[in-house]
């Protein structure tokens, strides 16, 4: 992301974005029959059953994955929709640029989907999969070659007319993926309202409680925008005070404090001790807040709104009767939004310091590869040598090899995410 209006290079986002892709991942790879606590898995599917128990209240560190990876989405929104707003784009092309976007990502969705179901006839399956991610890969490229984008669409398309013929599982429209299908309906509706209210962020923040209003009515259609509108006004804040650096020079204590808020939410949550968990923030808060009283730098901004919302959360904990990821309450959109903006905070400072990975932000970049190539390219090449195979009979059981197995698929797509982006290959998304 680039900070057209002050030259600066902003990377925490892309940071956070890959914390929240390495989550994701992580957490879908781990061995499920390893015996690893119930805070290793959402919290409402927890083990050995792993079955969907609704009435369970609590989130662990799992449940944070999706949010955070939401609010990166708006976060960036001052960066790429306000780029061409202030390119002097006319209003009707940078809306229907932003309706592209998401019709690009719903069709991706529905492709993902119907590959996450292909892989049930079998090897021939598995390669059906892997060679639509490669045409998929090519219809998305960034790439001044447009023929190259069209030939990947065309190839798609004729792939999906083949594939009952060749593999006999029909492609159906209903076999979406359902995350690229939220983030399609949140980027545009989310889009739409930043775009007409880019100068006026008081206006944004009406919609927030607007949304926050209707999904108390039962309204749920639109209720991650909460969480995309709010980070699309922190990055606001941060696009607008980095002139003279994310943070200011005694930032360090700040930033450990805004990081410490998240284990202690997760940890009160989770045990159903929010009151001390709601204690120990306050203090938190109080703490941060008069140790950057002075301060008007985009780091301390960020920690304001983050700490505000996840006590606003925690608020909404009792009302809720207690915070539930599926289904989504109140309690969970305000908290997981705070602690995300908490994240930020903390790597922001880190940033300030020189001290960022870079292969945390090449990871980042580019989303659309880390999210598909894990299960298209990296698994089934591991059960092809025996690898996966292999673990998946030895971590029974076993918490240490679970994990490893978790990171036996994490890291090999975060180093091909990284080589992408460092080669500069990156997918629209």
């Amino acid at each position: 992301m680039d900070n057209q209006s002050s030259g600066i290079r902003v990377n925490s986002i892309d940071a956070l974005r890959a914390i929240s892709i390495f989550g994701m991942i992580f957490s879908a790879a781990i061995g499920y029959g390893s015996g690893l606590p119930q805070w290793m898995f959402h919290c409402q599917v927890p083990p050995p059953s792993f079955v969907f128990t609704p009435e369970l209240r609590g989130i662990t560190w799992v449940d944070l994955v999706f949010p955070f990876f939401l609010f990166s989405m708006g976060a960036v929104f001052p960066f790429s929709i306000g780029r061409k707003l202030r390119s002097a784009r006319g209003n009707l092309s940078v809306s229907l640029s932003i309706i592209r976007r998401g019709v690009i990502l719903m069709a991706f969705a529905v492709a993902v989907g119907n590959m996450n179901v292909v892989p049930g006839a079998g090897s021939w399956g598995a390669v059906y999969s892997f060679v639509m991610w490669l045409f998929l890969f090519a219809a998305l490229l960034r790439t001044s070659h447009q023929w190259v984008n069209y030939a990947g669409w065309g190839v798609v398309v004729l792939m999906t007319a083949l594939q009952k013929p060749l593999l006999g599982i029909p492609f159906k429209f209903g076999n979406f993926d359902v995350i690229l299908e939220l983030l399609a309906v949140a980027s545009v509706l989310g889009g739409l309202i930043y775009q007409y209210t880019s100068e006026n962020p008081r206006l944004r923040a009406l919609f927030v409680l607007l949304v926050a209003a209707l999904k108390m009515l039962g309204f749920d259609f639109t209720q991650y925008l909460v969480i995309v509108l709010s980070a699309s006004i922190i990055g606001d804040v941060i696009r607008t005070k980095t002139q003279g650096g994310l943070c200011d020079g005694k930032s360090g204590l700040p930033a450990l404090l805004a990081l410490a808020e998240v284990p202690v939410m997760l940890w009160s949550f989770f045990t159903r001790n929010v009151l001390i968990g709601f204690g120990i923030s306050f203090a938190l808060a109080v703490a941060f807040a008069l140790l950057t009283l002075r301060s008007r730098s985009a780091f301390s901004i960020v920690g304001w709104i983050g700490f505000g919302m996840l006590l606003a959360g925690t608020g909404f904990d009792p009302i809720d009767g207690g915070i539930a990821k599926d289904y989504c309450n109140l309690s969970y959109l305000f908290s997981t939004c705070g602690m995300a903006a908490l994240t930020l905070c903390f790597l922001m400072w880190v940033e300030s310091r020189g001290a960022l990975s870079r292969n945390l932000v090449y990871a980042g970049q580019n989303p659309m590869v880390a999210y598909t190539i894990p299960w298209t390219v990296v698994s089934p090449l591991l059960y092809a040598v025996g690898l996966l195979g292999w673990l998946d009979g030895i971590c029974i059981g076993s918490p240490v090899l679970g994990l490893c197995r978790g990171l036996v698929v994490t890291l090999p797509m975060m180093a091909l995410t990284c080589l992408l982006s460092w080669k500069k290959i990156y997918l629209r998304s």
